[in-house]
């Protein structure tokens, strides 16, 4: 096993007590091909709303309107 971000409990938002941190990791879901094409970081103290960002879609060959979704 190694020790990841991915594979630690604060990339799930949880620290050692289960309590929620406020850093997320998020994916960013392209709206056309509906494919999960970036992983990131958010703060929810700053940030309630859902992100939003124009990204490059590799299989569309354009700029695309990606959405936060969960990371599974």
């Amino acid at each position: 096993m190694r020790g990841g971000l991915l594979e630690s409990g604060a990339a799930k938002g949880l620290n050692m007590a289960g309590k929620k941190q406020t850093v997320e990791i998020i994916a960013l879901q392209c709206t056309e091909c509906k494919r999960r094409n970036y992983t990131t970081t958010k703060n929810r103290k700053t940030m309630q709303e859902k992100l939003e960002l124009m990204k490059y879609c590799k299989w569309d060959h354009k700029h695309t309107l990606h959405r936060e979704t969960k990371v599974k």
